[in-house]
């Protein structure tokens, strides 16, 4: 659990009894989203590592510093799951001082009290410094506020602005942050403060990590990772609380690696073929940083295809952005080499299909309907799965991003048929199969290319409610020093 005074620093232990004892407090679900856009390669490891879904690191930690007059405003910030990133460098005043006696508040109405943030060390070169795992590297840390080091918030928890904030016994130097949403004007207040002893600090915690079972769990969701295939997930549970049924619906995530070696050998990967082993983790009251070194074993003795992938989790989403690394031109042995990840689905339980392209949701249950058999494939900016009964209202918003120097398109990828068997699997076909699809990844070239998706949760679906996740990365918050003390 977190530490009891001041900003954490060092990994928190999961409790051992599950997810339910790692969430101190549940704060109100949150819808989710994700993205789908501009498609650029992907190495063919690449892919296959990107499975499990995620998002680049998107413009959340944009800073300025600006005076502003002093006075009190009431918090009208509409939005509640966006993170807050602050690098050291926004505030200044604040360098040099030790973690622990770093503080985070906000004012509502007559309180004023500590709110969950987090502050992650990183190195000169721009490196995670991870406070547990295998390799992890607390000595690459000093212990102090660094330019680099990212402090981490949580926009709903944003609050009133005050002219007189009651910094309490201690107080040495502190900074009033301001968050403004663009495209409705609504506008929060933070305060960030050092103190001669550690400060108070919040009781809520949003999400934890349970290295031994392999599982995160947040305030919406319960994630699970494979103990037959590590580098994908085989369990994603959206708690009743969140809106969800409260179990798992999820089969596993797929990889399909297809290609010829030559022009002769045929080859055929899955997400068996891979390696994936953990580095080291961050576990926070805000977030979840989970390294991990991955590897896919092509053909022989050819160098196999890497990628170090640094997974965030979220009190209510998750975003896995991939770097991977390939030690030769993918044409040097491959040919014809096509992709496909998935999330293929354990039971109908009334989960319905929609994206960018097909607008009109369809049902998952097994059996491919007309209406399935005509989707739109091309690719999409992105796609929504939700329950359509009672106790079963939430879902998923996801949105995908290629980066590389070379132009790949993800098609969707949808089979809705238990009678057509795609081993290996735990439940024998596949009911609401739904990913994406590149192909020609022979194209790629040496270097590192980057792919990044991102889930968000919801509690219910709404049309449009894609909207408001959207907006977390096209018109993402606006974060200003407006007053120091």
């Amino acid at each position: 659990m977190v530490p009891a005074t001041g900003v954490t620093r060092r990994a928190m232990v999961a409790d051992k009894e599950g997810c339910r004892a790692m969430v101190l407090n549940l704060v109100k679900p949150c819808p989710s989203h994700r993205r789908f856009p501009r498609c650029a390669p992907l190495a063919v490891a690449s892919v296959a590592m990107v499975a499990a879904v995620l998002l680049e690191l998107p413009a959340w930690s944009r800073e300025e510093i600006s005076p502003a007059a002093a006075g009190d405003l009431p918090d009208t910030m509409g939005r509640e799951v966006d993170p807050v990133i602050i690098t050291g460098s926004a505030v200044p005043s604040l360098l040099g001082s030790p973690l622990d006696h770093l503080g985070c508040f906000a004012a509502r109405g007559s309180s004023w009290h500590p709110v969950p943030c987090q502050v992650d060390e990183r190195t000169e070169e721009g490196e995670y410094v991870f406070t547990s795992g295998p390799e992890a590297n607390p000595d690459d840390g000093d212990g102090v506020l660094s330019s680099q080091d990212e402090w981490v918030l949580q926009v709903g928890d944003a609050g009133e602005r005050t002219a007189h904030p009651p910094w309490g016994e201690g107080f040495r130097h502190g900074v009033e942050i301001e968050v403004s949403d663009p495209i409705d004007g609504g506008r929060g207040w933070f305060y960030l403060a050092v103190y001669d002893r550690p400060p108070a600090h919040a009781a809520r915690d949003y999400v934890g990590y349970d290295v031994s079972r392999k599982r995160v769990c947040g305030t919406t969701y319960e994630l699970g990772f494979s103990s037959q295939a590590p580098i994908v997930f085989d369990t994603l549970v959206l708690k009743k609380e969140a809106g969800g049924p409260g179990i798992d619906l999820v089969d596993r995530m797929k990889i399909r690696l297809t290609g010829k070696i030559w022009d002769t050998i045929d080859i055929y990967k899955t997400e068996d073929d891979y390696t994936s082993d953990l580095m080291g983790y961050i576990d926070g009251p805000v977030r979840v940083v989970r390294r991990t070194r991955n590897r896919l074993v092509l053909f022989w003795k050819i160098p196999s295809p890497s990628a170090i992938q640094d997974n965030f989790f979220y009190g209510t989403f998750f975003e896995f952005p991939v770097a991977v690394t390939l030690p030769f031109d993918m044409d040097t042995f491959l040919s014809a080499c096509d992709l496909r990840i998935s999330l293929d689905g354990e039971a109908a339980a009334g989960q319905w299909f929609l994206n960018s392209r097909n607008r009109t949701p369809v049902p998952m249950d097994g059996e491919m309907s007309s209406e399935e058999e005509r989707l739109d494939m091309a690719p999409a900016d992105w796609s929504i799965t939700f329950g359509n009964s009672p106790g079963n209202r939430g879902g998923w918003v996801n949105r995908l991003s290629i980066v590389s120097n070379v132009d790949l398109k993800p098609d969707l990828f949808y089979v809705d048929q238990v009678s057509r068997p795609d081993p290996p699997e735990t439940f024998p076909g596949q009911i609401g199969n739904v990913g994406y699809q590149v192909r020609n990844l022979n194209g790629l070239t040496r270097g590192t290319h980057v792919l990044s998706s991102v889930l968000y949760s919801f509690s219910e679906y709404v049309p449009g409610i894609e909207k408001r996740f959207l907006a977390i990365q096209d018109a993402p918050v606006r974060i200003r020093v407006s007053r120091q003390f």
